[in-house]
Protein backbone atom coordinates (compact mmCIF):
# COMPACT_ATOMS: atom_id res chain seq x y z
CA UNK A 1 0.00 0.00 0.00
CA UNK A 2 1.34 3.45 -0.87
CA UNK A 3 2.23 5.91 1.87
CA UNK A 4 -0.61 8.25 0.94
CA UNK A 5 -3.16 5.40 0.95
CA UNK A 6 -1.86 4.20 4.31
CA UNK A 7 -2.21 7.69 5.75
CA UNK A 8 -5.74 8.11 4.36
CA UNK A 9 -6.74 4.76 5.88
CA UNK A 10 -5.15 5.69 9.21
CA UNK A 11 -7.12 8.95 9.30
CA UNK A 12 -10.44 7.40 8.23
CA UNK A 13 -12.66 6.64 11.27
CA UNK A 14 -14.41 3.98 9.17
CA UNK A 15 -11.25 1.91 8.75
CA UNK A 16 -11.79 -1.39 10.58
CA UNK A 17 -10.04 -1.63 13.93
CA UNK A 18 -8.24 -4.82 12.86
CA UNK A 19 -6.77 -3.01 9.85
CA UNK A 20 -5.60 -0.13 12.07
CA UNK A 21 -3.93 -2.52 14.50
CA UNK A 22 -2.14 -4.31 11.68
CA UNK A 23 -1.14 -1.04 9.98
CA UNK A 24 0.42 0.28 13.21
CA UNK A 25 3.05 -2.45 13.02
CA UNK A 26 5.96 -1.15 10.99
CA UNK A 27 4.19 1.93 9.64
CA UNK A 28 5.84 5.29 9.21
CA UNK A 29 5.78 7.71 12.12
CA UNK A 30 3.18 9.87 10.35
CA UNK A 31 0.84 6.91 9.82
CA UNK A 32 1.30 5.66 13.38
CA UNK A 33 0.46 9.13 14.73
CA UNK A 34 -2.71 9.19 12.61
CA UNK A 35 -3.64 5.75 13.95
CA UNK A 36 -3.16 7.06 17.51
CA UNK A 37 -5.77 9.74 16.80
CA UNK A 38 -8.27 7.43 15.06
CA UNK A 39 -11.32 6.69 17.26
CA UNK A 40 -11.61 3.19 15.79
CA UNK A 41 -8.14 2.11 16.93
CA UNK A 42 -8.24 -0.83 19.38
CA UNK A 43 -7.35 -0.09 23.01
CA UNK A 44 -4.23 -2.26 23.03
CA UNK A 45 -2.93 -0.52 19.91
CA UNK A 46 -3.62 2.89 21.47
CA UNK A 47 -1.69 1.87 24.55
CA UNK A 48 1.23 0.91 22.35
CA UNK A 49 1.19 4.25 20.54
CA UNK A 50 0.54 6.67 23.40
CA UNK A 51 4.20 6.79 24.47
CA UNK A 52 5.33 7.99 21.05
CA UNK A 53 2.32 10.16 20.23
CA UNK A 54 0.85 11.51 23.48
CA UNK A 55 -0.90 14.50 21.89
CA UNK A 56 -2.58 12.41 19.19
CA UNK A 57 -3.57 9.88 21.87
CA UNK A 58 -5.18 12.55 24.06
CA UNK A 59 -7.00 14.11 21.09
CA UNK A 60 -8.51 10.75 20.19
CA UNK A 61 -12.23 11.10 20.99
CA UNK A 62 -12.42 7.43 21.95
CA UNK A 63 -10.06 7.89 24.91
CA UNK A 64 -12.71 9.70 26.97
CA UNK A 65 -15.25 6.96 26.22
CA UNK A 66 -12.76 4.21 26.99
CA UNK A 67 -11.93 5.76 30.35
CA UNK A 68 -15.65 5.89 31.22
CA UNK A 69 -16.25 2.29 30.14
CA UNK A 70 -13.06 0.99 31.73
CA UNK A 71 -12.14 2.87 34.91
CA UNK A 72 -8.86 0.93 35.13
CA UNK A 73 -7.78 2.16 31.69
CA UNK A 74 -5.40 4.80 33.06
CA UNK A 75 -3.75 2.22 35.32
CA UNK A 76 -2.62 0.34 32.23
CA UNK A 77 -0.37 3.23 31.30
CA UNK A 78 3.11 3.20 32.69
CA UNK A 79 4.14 6.06 34.98
CA UNK A 80 6.58 7.34 32.32
CA UNK A 81 3.72 7.64 29.86
CA UNK A 82 1.54 9.39 32.39
CA UNK A 83 4.26 11.99 32.98
CA UNK A 84 4.43 12.63 29.22
CA UNK A 85 0.67 13.15 29.14
CA UNK A 86 0.69 15.60 32.05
Amino acid sequence: MSASRSLRAALDPNTPSEALAKAAEGATSQVREAIASNPNTPIETLLGLCDDFPEAFLKNPAVALISIESPTFWRKLQSVTLRKLA
